[in-house]
């Protein structure tokens, strides 16, 4: 539970949420279109599964991202609704993130790809 908790807490630059998405939509996607032109039951379970997994995800890096710009969690939330969902993924792409410490932590400091798939937090060597 620790791991989930932590996917959902902290912050994520612009460079890091990009690459999230891009990463995922690679991990998962390809998957997906290949069982997707399956038939049987099997390839549709894998299909759900790997829908649920890409979701858990990618909501936690929209989750992430909306801390950056000092945004409660709830604001990704809207990111599922049609049309309004494409604006909130505009403005988590362009606005730029505090540079300063805010309610969900400081700027983020570590690789981004650790900050994908973990929450884990080491400092920053300047």
């Amino acid at each position: 539970m620790n791991y989930i908790r932590e996917l959902y807490e902290g912050r994520i630059n612009r460079e890091t949420y990009i690459l999230g998405l891009v990463v995922l939509g690679g991990v998962f996607g390809i998957p997906f279109f290949l069982l997707a032109n399956m038939d049987g039951v099997t390839p549709v379970m894998l299909v759900v599964l790997i829908s649920v997994l890409y979701f858990f995800y990618s909501f936690s890096l929209h989750v992430r991202r909306a801390h950056d710009i000092s945004k409660e969690s709830y604001y990704a939330f809207l990111s599922l609704i049609p049309l309004v969902g494409l604006a909130i993924f505009c403005i988590l792409i362009l606005r730029k993130g505090e540079d300063v410490f805010n309610v969900y932590g400081d700027v983020q400091k570590l690789s981004s790809w650790k900050a994908i798939f973990a929450g884990e937090r080491k400092p920053r060597r300047y």
